[in-house]
């Protein structure tokens, strides 16, 4: 996720892709080892990216994820 502003930046991230693709329903954040929950609806995923950095970028890539893991997931999210 790349933010061009100058500024850090929280916000949703909507793609849309074949997402047959994507079989779990988290991601990771590269750069902290977060586990953030991703909506996948038809061709259409949706998760929220925190602290973008000012003109940087944040990677994330899908996980297979048990039960376990997206219920710790939503739980931490919840605790924000």
């Amino acid at each position: 996720v790349y933010n061009p502003l100058p500024w850090q930046r929280t916000g949703l991230v909507k793609l849309q892709i074949h997402s047959n693709n994507i079989k779990g329903n988290v991601l990771k954040d590269l750069s902290s080892g977060e586990i953030i929950p991703l909506n996948n609806i038809g061709n259409l995923i949706c998760f929220k990216a925190e602290d973008v950095p000012a003109m940087g970028y944040k990677t994330y890539v899908p996980l297979e994820s048990s039960q376990e893991t997206v219920l710790g997931a939503l739980y931490m999210q919840a605790m924000r």
